[in-house]
């Protein structure tokens, strides 16, 4: 969909995308932590295909999900199961630091 909309411009697609992942997700504050890499995926894939201007409120918001996660593990209060490998801890400290973290 973010292919077709860069595409055509249709606002129906950029429509479906922000009913998508991320907009659940940060407004769900029940949502599992174990999507969490899934999410933090999603936001870089947004990063890279320079979509990331339209979903600003959401990514910031995924970000700072994802910083208060990984700040609670450090500290010894939270479970390590949110980050599912080597890979997305590499990845949740690339976005942390992309974004100012």
């Amino acid at each position: 969909m973010a292919c077709a909309y860069m595409h055509t411009g249709d606002r129906n697609c950029l429509r479906f995308l922000n009913s998508g992942l991320l907009t659940k997700a940060n407004k769900n504050r029940n949502f599992p932590n174990r999507h969490l890499s899934q999410l933090l995926q999603l936001v870089d894939w947004l990063e890279h295909l320079g979509m990331e201007r339209f979903f600003e409120k959401e990514i910031k918001q995924t970000v700072v999900k994802a910083f208060r996660c990984w700040k609670g593990n450090a500290a010894g209060t939270g479970s390590q199961k949110h980050l599912e490998s080597f890979e997305d801890a590499a990845l949740l400290f690339q976005i942390l630091r992309r974004h100012g973290y």
